[in-house]
């Protein structure tokens, strides 16, 4: 997996696989700083990383400039947070398919801002 960018690279995202996370025997806990490191790129505004659980469900973790509020994006998604830090879990699913429809959630949501 690699890091991608989208809205002009205002929205930096990242899919973690769970093969991926045994092919380098990486622990949940290995990953939990990643999501403040995407948004530490020059340029995003909101970054976001979705991990699959060994139970199969999706985790996704955001975090935002400070101007931008995603807590009440991961509310919509049945998650909660803070304002600049907030996180989901949804139901196992198509990892790279529920990666694109929230990068496109997330697009609209920046259009809005």
């Amino acid at each position: 997996r690699h890091t991608r960018r989208s809205a002009d690279g205002r929205i930096t995202y990242l899919g973690v696989s769970r093969e991926l996370m045994e092919a380098y025997h990486a622990s949940d806990d290995d990953l939990e700083a990643i999501p403040g490191q995407l948004r530490d790129i020059e340029g995003t505004d909101v970054a976001l990383m979705i991990r699959q659980t060994s139970h199969g469900s999706l985790r996704g973790n955001l975090r935002s400039q400070p101007e931008i509020d995603i807590q009440e994006f991961a509310a919509e998604l049945g998650g909660g947070g803070h304002r600049n830090a907030a996180g989901f879990t949804l139901p196992p699913a198509d990892l790279d398919a529920t990666l694109a429809d929230l990068v496109a959630r997330l697009e609209k949501k920046l259009e809005q801002h």
